[in-house]
């Protein structure tokens, strides 16, 4: 299953791999580790775009206007968490309807892209 595994101890350096690897510390002592790692192919770590869903088709429409509106007025994900104080990560899911946002998040957004809330 694994292809390399090797003792490190804490305060070891290891080499960079070129590929993508899935590493797994056992603690197996005070002064060791067991480390398991196995080489991934970058396209079984990604999840198929039908895979991937909104919440709700609410939410995913809300991500789709922010999305959209950011991307009218020139900005990358990065330049709209710089003015939300909000990680690029979490711009991320709030555009693709991955998370529930609150309202305070949701005005803090809106208002960084001068749009507003109405609740009708």
């Amino acid at each position: 299953m694994f292809q390399n595994s090797s003792w490190i101890c804490p305060g070891d350096s290891s080499e960079a791999n070129s590929g993508t690897d899935l590493k797994l510390a056992l603690k197996t002592s005070l002064i060791g580790y067991r480390v398991l790692s196995r080489r991934f192919d970058k396209n079984e770590l990604r999840i198929p775009k039908e895979k991937r869903t909104a919440i709700s088709p609410e939410v995913g429409r809300i991500g789709e206007k922010i999305r959209n509106t950011r991307k009218t007025l020139g900005w990358t994900q990065g330049d709209l968490a710089k003015k939300t104080g909000f990680s690029q990560q979490t711009i991320s899911f709030i555009e693709g309807g991955y998370i529930n946002v609150s309202f305070l998040t949701l005005k803090n957004i809106t208002a960084s892209l001068g749009l507003s809330i109405s609740i009708s």
